[in-house]
């Protein structure tokens, strides 16, 4: 019974997760709109643009990347949940589907960690 909890509560997490991230709007293109772009937030993202096209260009990489890594989380994780339901109670593949688990979230934390880094390297570089 733990078993099919913790598989259901890990696909629903993975489903609403990516549901909550295709439907996220970019507060710096609602800047555009001109009734906010006083904002504080709005200012903030106008001072901090960088014309460099290389760091522009790595930028973009970084977020597709991230997106892509982002992506394969969430598959993996309901993947991993789905060998959690239909282990039926073998240790072996049980085991197996927890330790991708474990992986998937040691991949995710390493590229947030990585995704920090170089935005404070490239912040640094301007």
């Amino acid at each position: 019974m733990k078993n099919i909890i913790l598989s259901f509560s890990i696909m629903f997490v993975g489903v609403f997760t990516l549901i909550g991230t295709s439907s996220a709007i970019s507060v710096f293109t609602a800047c555009s709109n001109s009734n906010i772009s006083n904002h504080t937030v709005c200012n903030q993202s106008n001072t901090k643009e960088n014309t460099n096209p290389v760091i522009k260009a790595m930028r973009i990489i970084l977020e597709v990347l991230s997106m892509i890594a982002g992506i394969v989380a969430v598959f993996g994780l309901i993947i991993a949940g789905i060998r959690i339901v239909t282990s039926n109670g073998d240790s072996n593949s049980f085991n197996t589907a927890k330790g991708a688990i474990l992986y998937v979230v040691i991949g995710v934390a390493i590229v947030v960690l990585s995704q920090s880094i170089i935005l404070y390297v490239l912040d640094k570089l301007k």
